[in-house]
């Protein structure tokens, strides 16, 4: 006995003083910085050919970044052919960032949060991290940080389908600045402190951007007046040296009785009409995320509201507190008519999708395209807008369709991400699919 007895005392007696090492180890510089080389962007680039970043540039093309052992490269790949090949000169686009940005910049090493779309008449639309360029690529080649352009301010906004217009906030109102001319025009002028237009917070998500969705032909604006006017606030303090800044925004808690409230609006630039929308105030919500702009690469658009592609009509869907039922509305630009389509409640919570809203508005036919899990996986479905029915499974099976990636509506083809499909496949990996809306095929 006294031998075991001995034995457990050595043993805890070791525990102990390796406890004790433990506790008074620091972490460093260096045992973050290791830590921070197991993360994404250094990883990523150590596999080949892992596709990223898949966007649409018009009908037929769409972007991608792929990756080997000579770095990246942005192709673009043509649709209806199969064939791809480099979306731009990106020697030449490096050098002109790196020239606009005051450092150098690696053609071959583009960072994760990278973006860009063609512009009319040829300039690209860069985004780098949290900055903006417009590049001109047909000579030397010259970038030109957004901001620069906007001579009578920098507040963050969202661009128009033309390029020409930039929607912003300014004194709880919502403004547009001409992107050539610098000139500035107030649309709205009864925002108020707490009760304005476009405003961007979302409780523990705020910013000073303009959240708004632009009609196809850069005519018209919706957005929303938001009410936070008797909304708690919430205070935090950073950790700087000497007196520390206090930080104090609208922040409502799970069981407060006042939320944020918004109420959609259709502005029209050119004459600065307001139209309201005929229907009740809603909650802050959406399908997605927890704020309302919820799909990557476009931080500042609505991303539950759709136009019609003559922009006579909008869908729009409101999301219940419980996030649990849905309601798919169809909204008159001119008149600010709203009608009901269809409502939808899940079993136990909803989400239309990941990393992008999935539901669409086919208004040349009265119909909605519906992601839902009622079948325990993520598939799309049909509706008829004028009777609120279900019509038809688009996709079936198991496996989830994660992210639609473009709609054309003249052939009413899908293109779409999804994860587990194929028997045998990795359901990690992300494929991407093709269907037939009416056959499913």
């Amino acid at each position: 006995m006294s031998l075991i007895r001995g034995i457990a005392c050595a043993l805890l007696a070791g525990a102990l003083a390796f406890g004790a090492s433990a506790q008074a180890r620091q972490l460093t510089d260096a045992d973050y910085a290791q830590a921070v080389k197991f993360l994404a962007q250094d990883t990523e680039p150590l596999v080949d050919h892992d596709v990223q970043r898949v966007k649409w540039l018009d009908g037929t093309h769409f972007w991608y970044r792929d990756h080997d052992a000579s770095g990246d490269h942005i192709l673009e790949m043509d649709a209806a052919s199969g064939k791809a090949g480099p979306a731009f000169d990106q020697a030449k686009l490096a050098a002109a960032l790196g020239k606009a940005r005051g450092k150098p910049m690696d053609a071959k090493k583009w960072p994760r949060r990278f973006d860009f779309r063609r512009l009319p008449g040829g300039d690209l639309d860069v985004q780098l991290g949290e900055d903006w360029y417009r590049c001109d690529l047909s000579g030397v080649g010259v970038c030109t940080k957004r901001d620069k352009l906007l001579s009578t301010g920098s507040e963050p906004g969202a661009l128009s389908p033309n390029g020409k217009l930039l929607a912003f906030v300014r004194d709880w109102n919502l403004w547009v600045r001409d992107l050539a001319t610098g000139k500035e025009t107030r649309l709205t002028t009864d925002g108020v402190k707490d009760y304005g237009y476009a405003t961007q917070n979302a409780g523990w998500i705020h910013g000073d951007g303009a959240i708004v969705r632009w009609s196809p032909d850069s005519t018209k604006i919706v957005t929303y007046r938001q009410d936070q006017r008797q909304v708690g606030e919430m205070y935090t303090v950073d950790t700087r040296v000497g007196h520390p800044k206090l930080d104090a925004w609208k922040y409502p808690l799970p069981g407060d009785e006042h939320v944020f409230m918004i109420e959609p609006v259709v502005v029209d630039v050119a004459t600065r009409k307001t139209v309201r929308l005929q229907m009740a105030p809603e909650q802050r919500l959406s399908t997605l995320c927890d704020t309302l702009a919820c799909d990557e690469g476009e931080p500042y658009a609505w991303s539950d509201v759709k136009w019609a592609p003559d922009g006579k009509t909008l869908a729009l869907v409101g999301t219940s507190r419980d996030r649990q039922h849905e309601t798919f509305r169809i909204a008159d630009a001119e008149t600010g008519a709203v009608r009901s389509a269809f409502e939808f409640t899940a079993k136990d919570y909803y989400e239309s999708g990941h990393g992008r809203v999935n539901w669409q508005y086919l208004s040349n036919t009265d119909q909605a395209i519906w992601p839902s899990e009622e079948t325990d996986w993520a598939n799309l479905y049909l509706y008829d807008i004028k009777t609120g029915k279900q019509e038809r499974a688009i996709t079936t099976g198991e496996g989830n369709v994660a992210e639609v990636l473009h709609l054309d509506r003249a052939t009413r083809t899908l293109w779409f991400v999804g994860v587990g499909r194929t028997p045998g496949v990795n359901p990690y990996y992300r494929q991407v699919f093709k269907v037939d809306i009416d056959s499913g095929k």
